[in-house]
């Protein structure tokens, strides 16, 4: 049976329905399940019928590896064996053996196995290998020749023995083999054939499969769906509860593909649900199927839930066919999340578990690798990833659209925009020749648009813009839809539309809320770290069984060479003490209890001691938090006053004078703040406490989007002595360039970072791109430089100021050991 892998920017579905005889791919027993019950059988006939089971399932749902296939041949050889006492199991120990005899290359082996069967089950050895050659990745014409040869050798004995589920099942499979070798006019006739043969005769199984079957090869739509529900009914008209929720989870997978994206969720979690009744181990499909809904409506703590779930169904079953996919979905959600490093880390999980014959499979993962790597600036890297992989792969139109896009963005990375233009329109040029693929025309949309807009070409960056917000709802992220619109708004704004751009604006902002208010708790980091734990705990678990080996092996190689000493030295040992035993037991006993008064009393001393000093410290720490606190509102008081002078001013230069002592005093107040709030009363956290002045200084100014600020501080813990002249510098630089920086409320861009130097200083960096200093301006003259070079100084450092193209403010200074 064919696995209809559909790669997109996310993986959505990984499996089909099986039909009658070909290997299921729902478990109720992971692989270490089935090795321990095969381990309790004591007939030959359950042994053999666990080993068929072990041998399918590294056939069927592990990864397609030499070793995977010799331990599928390993097990199918025992059952085999044992099939020779128990006949009932004899046929399907051999049909197995076929199978993977079949996968290793040796068709002709194969093919033996049915001498001196019956005609029934050598039809059936027929199907399964002309199956395999039919569906085989990267297959070519002479597979499909020999898949028509053994499946039409299969109906014919079928036919001849009257057994019309069998010839019905080779009919089915020959149907899609016209449609693979693009016949399709005679695909769909014998399809329709088909289906009114297998109604007319009774056989529903057969019916119900072919149903799925056309619906199979039916773009996402009503259609589609009409054909997935007859399977559905005729499955449970017959009692296949697992194949009719199969055709359940098919129907929700449509109405994800038409961006019906609650109807798909409902009829996920129903499918899930009547998965785990029946026992179902491997969910991770419906898990990812559940990310991607999540993933695409912007819920990305849900997206993110599920992703790991389905990794986790995966590792409990051990069933990895698919791991290149689940580990492709929660690489993208950790990118979507801001964690670069671990997006990156499950990208390479992704493209190494990713098998080549899986073209577009695999240069999809290698496109969301680079798009990190990219985003890391590790350009060098994105070209070596780029050529070893493509090395290993047939590339398709699908897979030249993808690998045009990324070197367009390596280019535009390397700031050659004339060789990233080529390769952009080169990734169009190759667009156009693909369908059915929504998201990665969205993609492709969406690069060069953002090209366009670095560039400045606005016109071209509007027309993808515009093609990407004409696509039907649910087809591409709300993550970047909300980016286009932006950008549409950006555009608007700069071509004077602007009863378009409050449009645009409008929608921008009602899908960021959306998304803010999808991802605005604490879920997302505790399911990763829950995640991560587990891994930590797995690879901890590995290396303490590696030591143990290594540990063994050791003992084990010294182990004759120790055990006569030991022997000799432990009886003399044992008699020593026998002797020392006897002889000092009643004077021991008596220091014991002289010891053990002696420790007691020490030891109600002590805890008297520590309950004492336990008492001074919480006081010591109420009365600092109360100092901060009441320093706090004092400031505050302050403040206040001078709001109420604001009253009684006219004069503007002082009511200027006024305002800004008034910041001053609010940044020094909230550092009293953040250490009353704090654990650690003589520290603070730096990272915190600047996006929080930030954020007071934008709203007292009422900046808005106009600047764009940059921070980029990391997780560092300051002394109160140098976080509060450090604060001071901030509020006197930002207001200083919110006021004069960007005249006429001009937008513009102002970085703020901090970052330790070679020689273990740290150097702190305020940059915008504004006007700069006045020219004939003096700054030894000026409050505000006098008042930042002195800051400077009380920070232990030097400041240098620069004006060229902007301004410059450079702090170069030691940090104080903080101590807890």
């Amino acid at each position: 049976m064919n696995l209809l892998i559909r790669c997109c920017y996310f993986y959505v579905i990984l499996c089909l329905l099986p039909l009658p005889g070909t290997a299921q791919t729902n478990l109720r027993n992971s692989l270490s399940e089935l090795r321990t019950l095969l381990a309790k059988q004591k007939d030959a006939e359950n042994i053999a019928r666990y080993q068929i089971k072990l041998s399918r399932f590294y056939l069927y749902n592990k990864q397609d590896t030499k070793q995977n296939l010799d331990s599928a041949y390993f097990f199918a050889i025992a059952a085999t064996e044992a099939g020779k006492s128990a006949p009932a199991v004899n046929k399907d120990s051999r049909i197995t053996l076929a199978d993977v005899l079949v996968r290793k290359g040796l068709t002709k082996s194969a093919i033996a196995l049915s001498s001196g069967m019956d005609e029934l089950t050598k039809s059936r050895m027929l199907i399964n290998a002309g199956s395999y050659f039919l569906y085989k990745m990267a297959e070519y014409k002479r597979d499909l020749d020999t898949a028509f040869n053994f499946l039409l050798q299969a109906k014919n004995i079928a036919r001849s023995k009257h057994v019309l589920p069998l010839m019905h099942e080779a009919e089915l499979y020959l149907c899609d083999l016209y449609a693979e070798d693009g016949q399709h006019q005679k695909s769909n006739q014998h399809f329709t054939q088909l289906l009114k043969d297998c109604e007319s005769s009774g056989d529903l199984e057969s019916a119900a499969a072919t149903a799925s079957r056309i619906g199979d090869h039916l773009p996402p739509g009503s259609e589609k769906i009409r054909f997935y529900e007859l399977a559905l009914r005729y499955y449970k008209k017959i009692g296949q509860t697992e194949q009719e929720i199969g055709m359940a989870k098919g129907i929700a997978d449509v109405n994800l593909n038409l961006g019906k994206l609650k109807l798909a969720e409902q009829q996920l979690l129903v499918v899930l649900k009547r998965y785990q009744k029946l026992g179902y181990k491997n969910l991770q499909f419906t898990y990812d199927l559940l990310s991607a809904i999540n993933q695409l409506s912007g819920s990305q703590n849900a997206a993110l839930s599920y992703a790991i779930s389905a990794i986790e169904y995966m590792e409990l079953t051990e069933s990895d066919a698919a791991a290149g996919y689940f580990y492709n979905n929660l690489a993208r959600i950790y990118g979507d999340l801001g964690d670069t490093q671990q997006s990156i880390n499950y990208f390479r999980k992704a493209v190494n578990r990713t098998d080549p014959r899986a073209s577009d499979a695999k240069i999809t993962a290698v496109k969301n690798l680079t798009d990190q790597l990219i985003i890391q600036g590790k350009i060098s890297e994105v070209f070596q990833v780029l050529d070893s992989n493509i090395r290993q792969v047939e590339v398709t139109e699908l897979g030249r659209t993808i690998i045009a896009g990324i070197k367009g963005k390596c280019y535009e990375a390397l700031k050659k925009n004339a060789v990233a233009e080529a390769h952009f329109l080169d990734m169009i040029r190759w667009e156009k020749k693909i369908t059915g693929r929504p998201y990665h025309s969205a993609e492709s949309f969406y690069m060069i648009g953002s090209f366009y807009m670095h560039t400045k070409s606005f016109a071209k960056a509007r027309t993808y813009f515009n093609k990407i917000a004409l696509l039907p709802a649910g087809t591409y992220p709300l993550s970047k839809i909300k980016n286009v619109y932006f950008f549409l708004y950006q555009l608007d704004s700069a071509t004077n539309r602007p009863d378009s751009a409050i449009v645009h604006y409008k929608l921008y902002k009602l899908i960021s809320d959306s998304l803010l208010h999808a991802s605005a708790n604490k879920t997302i980091s505790e399911i990763a770290l829950r995640y991560q734990s587990k891994q930590q705990e797995k690879d901890n678990q590995l290396l303490r069984k590696e030591s143990v080996l290594q540990l063994g092996k050791l003992q084990k190689a010294d182990l004759t060479n120790r055990i006569i000493l030991a022997g000799v030295v432990a009886l003399l040992l044992i008699m020593g003490l026998i002797y020392r035993n006897y002889y000092h037991r009643k004077k021991a006993n008596q220091q014991l209890i002289a010891q053990q008064q002696i420790i007691t009393n020490k030891n109600h001393s002590l805890e008297l001691l520590l309950a004492s000093q336990e008492k001074l410290l919480n006081e010591k720490e109420w009365l600092i938090k109360e100092i901060h606190h009441r320093i706090k509102n004092n400031l505050q008081v302050v403040a206040s006053l001078l709001n109420s002078q604001l009253n009684y001013l006219d004069n503007e230069e002082a009511r200027l004078a006024i305002k800004d002592s008034q910041n001053r005093i609010q940044s020094i107040s909230l550092i009293h703040q953040k250490l009353f709030q704090s654990e650690d009363l003589n520290i603070v956290d730096i990272q915190a406490y600047i996006h929080d002045l930030m954020k007071f200084l934008c709203d007292t100014f009422h900046v808005g989007q106009r600047i764009n600020f940059i921070i980029d501080i990391p997780k560092i813990s300051f002394d109160i002595a140098q976080a509060i002249p450090l604060g001071l510098i901030i509020n006197e630089a930002i207001t200083n360039i919110i006021k004069y920086a960007f005249p006429d409320n001009g937008p513009g861009e102002t970085s703020i970072s901090l970052i330790k130097g070679q020689n273990e200083k740290y150097v702190f960096r305020i940059k915008d791109n504004g006007t700069g200093l006045p020219k004939d301006l003096d700054q030894g003259k000026t409050m505000g430089m006098t008042l930042i070079r002195g800051l400077a100084a009380q920070l232990g450092g030097t400041a240098e100021i620069v004006s060229d193209n902007g301004l410059l403010i450079r702090i170069e200074f030691e940090l104080t050991a903080t101590e807890r």
